[in-house]
């Protein structure tokens, strides 16, 4: 190999920095690490947030949920996630901002009192089954099994 994986990992560069360089996958470079008698570091979960923190917290305040911000920083969801907690954010529950009733809501929900199914509904308007579903609980509407009938209430 032309390039020392070992000499760069001893420089302090990351097996992830040092197979990035050398144009090798991750599993690829640890391995000829281990292979080349290396001994590796353990890495430390860090107990303070990064600086990039504010930054994610700026953006997860201006409403973006985690994989946006992850997506728009370049960063994982994880990692994004990991350093929001580190900076003291209360992250929001998971599942969406609650829908409100609007106007497609009510077109949809006037399509199923009629007696349209939700694949019906969505063979019409082209609109997929879960957001079909969504709107429709928004809506206020009472489900129907898949005879018809009303769904019974949870005990």
């Amino acid at each position: 190999m032309s390039v020392d994986v070992a000499a760069l990992y001893e420089e302090g560069l990351s097996i992830r920095a040092v197979a990035a360089r050398t144009g090798r996958s991750f599993e690829y470079t640890r391995l000829r690490l281990i292979t080349a008698g290396v001994e590796l570091r353990h890495q430390v979960a860090p107990t303070e947030p990064a600086p990039i923190a504010q930054e994610f917290a700026r953006l997860y305040d201006d409403g973006l949920g985690l994989n946006a911000v992850a997506e728009v920083t370049g960063h994982s969801y994880r990692y994004v996630r990991h350093q929001l907690l580190l900076a003291g954010v209360k992250l929001r529950p998971s599942g969406g901002q609650p829908v409100e009733v609007d106007q497609v809501a009510e077109h949809l929900a006037g399509l199923y009192r009629r007696g349209l199914s939700l694949r019906a509904i969505q063979a019409r308007t082209g609109h997929g089954l879960g957001f079909i579903r969504t709107r429709l609980l928004a809506a206020g509407v009472e489900l129907r099994d898949q005879h018809g009938r009303p769904r019974k209430a949870v005990a």
